[in-house]
């Protein structure tokens, strides 16, 4: 129960990582509601990793679910930065940064949202 196979975890780190990126893209378009939701969507998705997981828990499926959702939650961010630029046709690495310091800056709601649905998803797994 406790020591996940390798295709045990890829499958867990692909799950987590696609639920990282819709993350990354609703707290941009949801704003202060992702608020409201990060914990029910993080409850979710700590659900279907554990079935992807094959119901493996432990300290490993906590790490490589929460790296794999903050890196995934990033690359949400990133994608939405380069379909903007894209419309718009200006390729400046500022604009990347700046989809990733929107998430503090001016207000860290989109942080707050997201850091909460991480923790309830390595919740969801640590606690089942």
């Amino acid at each position: 129960m406790f020591n996940p196979t390798i295709a045990q975890s890829a499958a867990a780190s692909v799950v987590a990582l696609m639920f990282g990126v819709f993350a990354g893209w609703a707290v941009d378009f949801l704003g202060i509601f992702m608020i409201f939701l990060a914990v029910a969507y993080g409850g979710f998705a700590g659900e279907l990793i554990l079935r992807a997981s094959g119901r493996r828990r432990g300290r490993k499926m906590e790490i490589i679910t929460g790296i794999s959702m903050v890196f995934g939650a990033l690359a949400g961010r990133v994608l939405i930065a380069a379909i903007q630029m894209a419309s718009v046709k200006t390729h400046s690495p500022i604009n990347l940064l700046s989809a990733l310091t929107d998430l503090v800056w001016p207000v860290p709601i989109p942080l707050a949202a997201l850091i909460a649905a991480v923790a309830s998803t390595v919740g969801k797994i640590r606690y089942l």
